[in-house]
């Protein structure tokens, strides 16, 4: 039995008297001796509702803050992007989870029908050829140098890393507007460094989480890369001019009399 009591003034609770003395003697409200108000509530379990209630509403209302905090324990800014080389324990390629993952990309208008995809394989995972065919994906190792040189630049639309470090090849060879998906590590205090050229499009988490990342930009390495080669080719063409002025001038000169002897 839970009581409450206030202060009685008579003046206040004549409601009270007037109810116990037309005959309604079960109300839980009574007047004790030292003129206070007793009101009993004869469950408790109205209070234990009403206070899971209160909680449930706060753990409602802290949930976009929980979420925030947890993106930026993850998220980054860097010149640069790599899946932690610990993310090999949380997720593997042979796993199962890709055709799952593949399937919501698509979903989300992520990976297209159509689109030049590659796959970025370490090397060591087992990849079912069945994933590759059905998401028209080209496997390329990190290893295999040959094969990043022979992709050129600005052309791919779609790269899903596996987990290992990475490095320029797949900033080089995405597209503006290109998609790279990739697995973060469980713990979310191992931080993923998100590239400053690059805007987080999806968060997922099946048994490991994905991000996938937008590229909005060149990266300032690419730019830089761009500068010189720019600066070296106004180089070269005033080397040419100089050189096809150069010509003019010994073209334009008269020939010069010959003497015989």
């Amino acid at each position: 039995m839970i009581f409450m009591m206030m202060k009685y003034n008579p003046a206040n609770f004549d409601f009270v008297r007037n109810q116990k003395m037309g005959g309604f003697t079960n109300m839980p409200i009574e007047v004790n001796a030292d003129h206070q108000l007793v009101i009993r509530i004869p469950n408790p379990r109205v209070l234990r509702l009403i206070a899971r209630s209160v909680l449930l509403a706060l753990a409602i209302l802290t949930i976009p803050f929980m979420g925030s905090s947890f993106l930026g324990s993850i998220v980054s800014e860097t010149t640069h992007f790599h899946a932690s080389s610990a993310t090999s324990y949380y997720y593997s390629a042979d796993s199962g989870l890709l055709p799952m993952l593949f399937k919501d990309l698509s979903s989300e208008s992520l990976l297209k029908s159509g689109d030049k995809a590659v796959f970025f394989s370490s090397g060591g995972e087992n990849i079912n050829p069945q994933i590759l065919i059905v998401n028209e994906m080209d496997l390329i190792s990190h290893s295999d140098v040959q094969r990043q040189n022979s992709v050129s630049d600005n052309t791919v639309d779609f790269v899903f890393v596996s987990g290992f470090r990475t490095n320029e090849f797949v900033d080089r060879i995405l597209k503006i507007g290109g998609i790279v998906t990739l697995p973060v590590s469980g713990n979310p205090l191992n931080s993923f460094q998100k590239p400053s050229n690059y805007r987080i499009v999806y968060i997922r988490r099946f048994e490991t989480t994905f991000v996938a990342l937008k590229k909005i930009g060149n990266s300032m390495n690419s730019m830089k890369k761009s500068r010189k080669l720019l600066s070296f080719d106004l180089e070269v063409e005033e080397a040419k001019k100089a050189a096809l002025n150069g010509l003019e001038g010994v073209l334009l000169e008269p020939p010069r009399n010959l003497h015989l002897n």
